[in-house]
């Protein structure tokens, strides 16, 4: 017993101390090692080291490294390994306890993925390369091909797909989605095809139907057809244009038309009208409709557009009516006994009546469904009508109704509603002057009709002399009681927006042209100190579309004192002192707008008791201006805005071509602020300057008596009393 007490743990003290025997204790020293490649590459110089821990290594030309591990850290449970290269992205890489082999050492490989990527490749056409074609790469940089369809970029690496598109005027569009993920670089060769459009429509016109021989061209291209018997056609095989295009559709006797056509194969039908003389204005009270008027070798066609609905009330019975007058031979004073037809166009979509107005009653025997053709679009939006009328069915009312092919017509329109008050309302054109000297044409008085030619021209009333100028103009010359010229005195046309303002020799000239053509006007002249007049041009002061109007000021007493000129437009500057304020008129024909950079703005300087040689040293409120705004009020003793209140007022008006500008500011705003004092007999010194910075900055002064006034000098300013009147500085 006792020997085997002794024998067992004698073994097993020999058997823990066997050197042989594996040990499951971490080594005292770890090493992490291994290589990095890139494309199937080894990289040299990438720089390795362990998150946290101050060990590191650099491959070397077989891309390995070897990075050994004190005694201290090689026992942590995981290792971060990064890596840092300027040409390729950072890479971590987790070593495991599982990693190291037993003899402490764990052997990595880390792929890195480069930080740029290299696209290139060639772009070709079906006959070759292809020049300037834009490459678009992951829309973060476009480069051009060159002439030998060549292009070649280096990108940053995106991070996920990126797409690469090609895009040349003229052909399709080609793109595609590019995975990058396992390439250093990206080749792509393309061939573009070119883009082959294709347009077929069909001509037509709206009484006639469809329109043969249409000459139909693309323009600026050689692209030209005709359209054949039922008004269609056709071009296929369009190359080398890009859209939209713009199509010209010409036929005698008709109005061409130029259609915009924006998508390939889209179908294009249009509508071709004879050729017609505009009607405009017509009821420009209530109805303001627009239209067009045509002779054909068949007829008469009428077209009218309002951007309304002609209103109609089955309840009430009311309604509203467009009519047509046509005056076939020779007219007299009123429409008793004169060869005119009214056709009325109603809201009810009905032709109510031919009348026959030399028999007062309605017109028969008429054709309805083909010598007089009518059709009307009333929506909420707008009102569209229609109306032809075959000469064949003026001889059916009645032999001296005949119109000859050749024949001079006239013809009114008239607009009627039983909605308000009944009045008629005739129709104006502003290059038309009727027997009136207006051009508005009252449809009760023949004498206004205008003639219309098959040649399409138009005449006045009955003497059939051709229209009157598009433009007429009122020119003269201001002057006053000993005919000197008065310059910067306002002409205005009453209840018109055009004016303008004499220049130095005192010559003015207004322009009446559009809708201010054919008006009977009146110009009124005015000029601080002179008494203000008026002037009627009578239709007979007009010779060769000029009428000479010469003026004459009286002299008056003035409220204002003018304070000269100042600025670039240039301006006429007045200025006054009431009982409880200041007010200040500036006034200038043009110029004053906002520039394309920098400002535009005009001020009034005002200077309150003793000057001194700088602006900072006197009681100087500065008025400021721009085109758009009032900008406000700086107080030069503080170097800052004064605050707005409603004692200081302004307008900002333009007639024409003139500008005015208006300030006044009570005494008791300006006593209100600090150091600033006023009485209403004190002097003040005034000053004006306008600074413009959209090219060449400079503030400009102003004259007076021939003398230059700089606005930044105090000691400089005109006074002025309090009788409004002017004296030299200090």
């Amino acid at each position: 017993m006792n020997k085997k007490f002794i024998l067992f743990p004698l073994v097993a003290l020999l058997i823990s101390c066997n050197p042989t025997q594996p040990s499951s204790e971490v080594p005292q020293v770890r090493t992490i090692s291994g290589t990095i490649s890139a494309y199937g590459q080894a990289v040299e110089g990438v720089d390795v080291s362990i998150r946290s821990l101050s060990f590191n290594d650099t491959t070397d030309s077989d891309g390995s490294f070897s990075i050994q591990l004190d005694e201290a850290n090689s026992k942590a449970n995981t290792y971060v390994v990064q890596t840092s290269h300027n040409d390729y992205s950072p890479a971590n890489y987790v070593v495991k306890n599982s990693d190291f082999n037993s003899d402490g050492v764990a052997n990595i490989s880390i792929n890195l993925a480069s930080l740029y990527l290299r696209v290139y490749g060639v772009v070709s056409g079906e006959n070759g390369p292809l020049e300037n074609v834009e490459v678009n790469i992951g829309g973060s940089q476009v480069v051009t091909t060159n002439s030998n369809g060549e292009y070649d970029v280096t990108i940053e690496r995106p991070v996920d797909t990126f797409t690469i598109q090609y895009y040349k005027e003229y052909y399709g569009v080609w793109s595609e989605v590019i995975d990058h993920s396992n390439l250093q670089e990206v080749e792509k060769n393309i061939t573009l095809t070119k883009v082959k459009l294709g347009v077929q429509g069909k001509v037509r016109n709206y009484f006639f139907g469809d329109l043969a021989d249409v000459k139909v061209s693309i323009l600026d291209t050689d692209y030209e057809t005709t359209t054949t018997e039922d008004g269609t056609f056709s071009f296929s095989d369009i190359t080398s244009i890009a859209l939209p295009l713009n199509i010209k559709f010409e036929k005698d006797g008709y109005l061409t038309r130029t259609e915009k056509w924006s998508y390939n194969n889209q179908n294009l039908d249009i509508e071709m009208l004879t050729t017609p003389v505009e009607i405009n204005n017509i009821a420009p009270s209530i109805g303001a409709f627009n239209g067009e008027i045509a002779r054909s070798e068949e007829g008469l066609h009428f077209y009218f557009e309002s951007p309304r609905k002609m209103q109609y009330s089955k309840e009430t019975s009311r309604e509203e009516k467009l009519q047509i007058y046509v005056d076939v031979n020779e007219t007299t004073s009123n429409r008793t006994g004169d060869t005119i037809v009214e056709f009325a166009l109603t809201s009810n979509d009905n032709i109510v009546v031919a009348w026959n107005h030399k028999t007062n009653s309605a017109a028969t025997m008429l054709d309805w469904d083909n010598e007089v053709v009518y059709t009307s679009i009333i929506s909420e939006e707008k009102t569209i009508l229609s109306l032809f009328v075959d000469y064949d069915a003026f001889a059916d009312i009645g032999a001296d109704f005949a119109i000859e092919n050749d024949a001079v017509i006239g013809f009114a329109f008239g607009f009627w509603s039983d909605f308000v008050s009944p009045s008629w309302e005739g129709w104006s054109n502003d290059k038309i002057l009727g027997s009136n000297g207006l051009a508005f044409v009252e449809p009760a008085d023949p004498r206004d009709y205008v003639r219309y030619s098959p040649e399409g021209k138009l005449y006045q009333n009955d003497n059939n002399e051709y229209i009157a100028p598009i433009t007429r103009t009122i020119t003269g010359v201001v002057a006053n009681e000993d005919n000197e010229p008065i310059e910067g005195a306002i002409v205005k046309v009453k209840n018109t927006p055009l004016g303008v303002m004499t220049n130095i020799e005192g010559r003015y000239e207004i322009i009446l042209e559009n809708e201010w053509f054919a008006v009977k006007p009146t110009i009124a002249v005015s000029k601080e100190g002179y008494a203000a007049i008026e002037y009627a041009v009578e239709q007979d002061d007009f010779i060769n579309g000029i009428a000479n109007i010469n003026v004459t000021l009286n002299s008056a007493t003035s409220a204002e004192a003018d304070a000269g000129m100042f600025g670039i437009a240039p301006w006429h500057a007045y200025a006054s002192m009431g009982q409880d304020k200041l007010t200040f008129r500036l006034v200038t024909q043009g110029q004053f707008a906002v520039p394309q950079s920098g400002e535009n703005n005009v001020s009034i300087y005002v200077a309150f008791g003793e000057t001194y040689s700088t602006q900072a040293q006197s009681s100087v409120l500065e008025f400021k201006f721009n085109p758009n705004n009032w900008i406000g009020v700086w107080n030069y003793k503080i170097n800052g805005w004064q605050l707005w209140k409603p004692d200081v007022a302004y307008t900002i008006s333009k007639t024409g071509a003139i500008t005015e500008l208006t300030v006044s500011v009570t005494y008791a705003y300006i006593n209100e602020i600090d150091g600033f004092t006023i009485n209403p007999g004190d002097e003040v010194g005034i000053s004006f300057g306008q600074w413009i910075d959209g090219n060449d900055p400079v503030w400009l002064g102003w004259t007076y008596d021939g003398s230059f006034i700089d606005p930044a000098i105090p000691t400089s300013y005109i006074r002025l009393n309090n009788k409004n009147q002017l004296s030299k500085p200090n």
